[in-house]
C-alpha cells in the first residue's frame, strides 16, 4: 500500500540532502537525499511525498499554493509581532 505525507523543508545541508519535518506533528523530522527531491526545492518548502510499500520514495513535488500561503501568513505574523514590540 502506497503512503502520501506531507512534510516541510527544514533546511538543506551541504546541497546533498534535506532535513524534513512532517506536517502532522506526530512522526519524526529525518533526512532525505536531494536526488528524490526536485530541483527546485528550497528551505521552508511544504513538499508532497509519495512512499510504495517498501517506504521507498515514489514521487516528491513541491507544493506550491501551500508553501506561499504559509510564507505570507508568517511575514504576517511577524509584521504583527514588530509592530506590538516598537516603542
Amino acid at each position: 500500500m502506497d503512503k502520501e505525507s506531507m512534510y516541510t523543508v527544514d533546511r538543506i545541508v551541504d546541497g546533498s540532502y534535506a532535513v524534513l519535518l512532517p506536517d502532522n506533528g506526530e512522526e519524526e523530522d529525518f533526512s532525505l537525499s536531494l536526488r528524490y527531491l526536485p530541483a527546485q526545492v528550497r528551505e521552508g518548502d511544504l513538499l508532497e511525498i509519495a512512499l510504495d510499500s517498501d517506504g521507498r520514495v515514489k514521487q516528491a513535488r513541491v507544493l506550491n499554493k501551500e508553501t506561499e500561503a504559509r510564507r505570507k501568513k508568517a511575514v504576517n505574523l511577524l509584521e504583527k509581532i514588530k509592530k506590538k514590540n516598537r516603542p
